[in-house]
């Protein structure tokens, strides 16, 4: 009868602690949820052609289920021995960008540190005093005082660096989960030890690198914009960082300045690209590779556009040397390949012919990606050049392109007029009636509004106003195309 209670008594236990358990892995379910469900307003909130008012809406509507998410997690957490799970790190990304981009203060992530020891307790017998060790007898008057023992040497500053650098691991182990946090230590760390030689700094650096594209990564996968246009990206310790790298590659000593280089491209921060971008015609071979290479590792927005400032009207051999670099940070991903082909766009501007072809050759073969590039072209003053890129738009598919074509919609008897007006028509038929919402505005614009309703026409079969905006709105929100995937 005995073993029946003890047997009994011991299946209890088994099922009250599975119970716990699942309970326990309900709240990191329930975190995970929540994260997915956060994914979709946090992207609203980085659209950029959307309402602010929709997108600071949606900026709220993620901040309540990261908030929630977090709690979630940090209540499995504590009920599991502030055990660590991917989704925790998944979460402060999240928080890191939403916070820039909205200026929303979420707080910061539950960092584990050890307890105080236990007060005792007013009731408590006093301990014992320990016995003291026999004390040395009081040198004789007449006798010479002991000389003061020396004072330590102060440590160097590679010692300094070493405990330093120690500490900034301790402390991104017990905060992985606020990755914005652990981003300004390793950055504070590099301006508070600014000697690039240092074996800690180079650490440092590469380790700052790795977090950057970690929180790049995530912000690509969820709001399928570039990084480097959300202000605020930058601590108050960049700065400093940045012009210490940039007194080095001033430098006279090669490898000082290779290493500077170097150094600036692993940090992978779009404002070390400033930098780089001077060394990239450096008469150093060896030098300008690695700079070449740096701000292909960065790229984003700041390196673009800083190519553009830098040697878009510069020798034609120097365009080639930033159009060949913009080029492979396109080969990245469809969100570097947008990015960048605005830059190639204003190349296709040249007055070097071969670098406005090479240009233009490059967005056309990115397809849609080249698309935001080669509306920037249509910059171009020449009007051949200009029909050739409304040719290239219509067959890139990239049907944000159309609210630019609408400019060409104006009523004339001009050669170069209606030279380009029927090359937009043309494109338009080819981008398709995905293609509509994009020429609404069109519709808004006195100069355009009658040819782009004939447009409209033609390509929809109905048989609207110019001048009735909402008809359109409301016809294509019931007959928004579901048969093709949607280009960018």
């Amino acid at each position: 009868m005995g073993g029946m209670t003890k047997g009994l008594a011991a299946a209890l236990l088994l099922v009250f602690a599975a119970a716990a358990s699942a309970a326990k892995e309900e709240k990191l379910a329930e975190a995970r949820k929540l994260l997915d469900e956060s994914r979709p307003f946090l992207r609203a909130s980085a659209d950029m052609d959307a309402d602010d008012t929709d997108r600071k809406n949606a900026a709220k509507d993620a901040y309540q289920k990261l908030k929630a998410a977090r709690a979630a997690y940090q209540e499995w957490q504590s009920a599991n021995g502030e055990v660590d799970d991917a989704v925790g790190v998944e979460i402060g990304r999240e928080i890191f960008w939403l916070k820039r981009l909205s200026g929303m203060d979420l707080g910061s992530a539950k960092t584990t540190k050890p307890s105080a020891p236990p007060e005792p307790k007013p009731d408590q017998p006093k301990p014992e005093p320990k016995p003291q060790p026999p004390q040395p007898e009081p040198p004789k008057p007449d006798a010479p005082k002991p000389a003061p023992p020396e004072p330590p040497p102060p440590p160097t500053p590679a010692e300094v660096a070493r405990k330093d650098f120690a500490e900034l691991l301790a402390f991104e182990v017990s905060n992985k989960t606020d990755p914005g946090a652990v981003k300004e230590a390793f950055e504070k760390f590099l301006a508070d030890h600014p000697d690039p030689s240092l074996p800690e700094y180079a650490l440092a650096a590469r380790r700052l690198g790795q977090i950057q594209e970690e929180l790049n990564a995530a912000f690509v996968r969820t709001a399928d914009r570039d990084p480097d246009s959300v202000e605020g990206a930058d601590s108050n310790a960049t700065p400093a960082v940045m012009q210490k790298l940039k007194n080095e590659l001033a430098s006279r000593d090669p490898t000082a300045r290779r290493r500077a280089a170097e150094l600036l491209g692993a940090t992978r921060s779009g404002a070390a690209a400033y930098v780089l971008a001077d060394g990239l015609n450096d008469p150093d071979p060896e030098l300008a590779k690695i700079c070449s290479d740096g701000l292909v590792a960065i790229g984003g927005t700041r390196t673009s556009e800083i190519l553009v400032k830098k040697y878009r009207d510069a020798s034609a051999a120097d365009q080639a040397l930033a159009l060949g670099v913009l080029q492979r940070i396109a080969k990245k991903d469809s969100v570097s390949a947008r990015t960048a082909g605005i830059a190639m766009g204003r190349f296709v501007l040249s007055q070097s012919s071969d670098v406005a072809g090479k240009a233009l050759d490059a967005l056309v073969a990115m397809g849609a990606d080249g698309g935001p590039g080669l509306v920037e072209a249509l910059q171009t003053r020449m009007p051949m050049k200009r029909a050739e890129v409304i040719d290239a738009i219509g067959a890139s598919g990239y049907h944000r392109g159309a609210r630019s074509l609408t400019q060409f919609f104006v009523k004339s008897d001009i050669k170069d007029v209606v030279l380009c007006r029927g090359r937009a028509e043309s494109a338009v038929t080819k981008l398709g009636t995905r293609c509509v919402p994009h020429l609404i505005p069109g519709l808004q614009n006195a100069r355009t509004k009658l040819y782009t309703g004939k447009v409209l026409r033609d390509l929809t079969g109905q048989m609207f106003g110019s001048d009735d905006v909402k008809a359109w709105k409301e016809w294509y929100g019931r007959n928004a195309p579901t048969d093709e995937p949607a280009k960018k």
